[in-house]
């Protein structure tokens, strides 16, 4: 299993591949237009810059870690293809159609992360009349049978924390760091980090006889973070990254 989304079967076997997942489920169901067409669109949908969008709006960084590009990169890229995405739903209600494909999913689910991420630029770009296309389709789709009732029940928070999706995940409590009273070292910096996203993290210090006490395998440095959930975060770099990604104000 080198990747995700996948199906395991009742009888043990594994279904990978997202586009072919979409396609399978559209069959089992009988109901979605399944045809060449919907096949491309739904590749579209999966492919840069349309599903780039997941990245940029769900992942702290941006997805910058895995090779996307920045956000004015991707709005750049991704506006002729949603200008040929409009002509391509015409003035039907789907573009498939009176009734929708199952391509036209994919096409939802990622117009739904961009309009989080960027729906005034996006309108900016390519016209109120094309973006007004976009909506209906939009709102359309979400009235489905079926449709509605999982937008209903799924999450109403997205995004790792210190995404955009999510910025302050639900909360910027870090914990507590600890580091050794008395000395201008690198607990500094971690600190004005924190302060200046508005990241909420008590500080410990504490001297070098207790320092002495408190060291163990499982903490063999300092300075170190005790997370809300008891888990400890090591190593001045990552923490100051850490920090900065939770304060969502720092370039990183």
């Amino acid at each position: 299993i080198p990747f995700m989304p996948f199906i395991t079967q009742p009888d043990g076997k594994i279904v990978l591949e997202t586009e072919y997942i979409c396609k399978h489920l559209a069959i089992m169901g009988g109901k979605f237009v399944v045809d060449s067409k919907q096949e491309e669109l739904c590749k579209i949908a999966n492919s840069a810059p349309m599903q780039l969008a997941d990245p940029l709006y769900n992942l702290p960084d941006g997805g910058a870690s895995l090779g996307v590009p920045p956000f004015e990169k991707w709005l750049e890229a991704v506006i002729p293809v949603l200008k040929d995405l409009v002509s391509k739903l015409g003035d039907g209600p789907f573009f498939a159609g009176e009734a929708p494909g199952y391509g036209e999913a994919f096409i939802f689910h990622d117009l739904d992360n961009q309009f989080a991420l960027a729906k005034p630029e996006l309108t900016t770009a390519i016209g109120k009349e094309a973006m007004a296309k976009l909506e209906a389709f939009y709102a359309r789709f979400a009235a489905l049978d079926g449709i509605k009732e999982y937008l209903a029940e799924r999450p109403k928070v997205w995004g790792v924390p210190g995404s955009k999706g999510n910025p302050v995940g639900g909360s910027k409590d870090v914990g507590t760091l600890t580091y050794f009273a008395g000395i201008k070292s690198r607990g500094e910096p971690t600190q004005m980090i924190a302060k200046y996203g508005g990241v909420q993290m008590k500080v410990n210090l504490i001297t070098f006889e207790e320092w002495g006490q408190l060291k163990s395998d499982k903490i063999p440095f300092m300075p170190f973070i005790t997370q809300p959930d008891g888990k400890i975060v090591l190593e001045t770099e990552y923490i100051c990254k850490h920090l900065a990604i939770m304060g969502g104000k720092f370039v990183v």
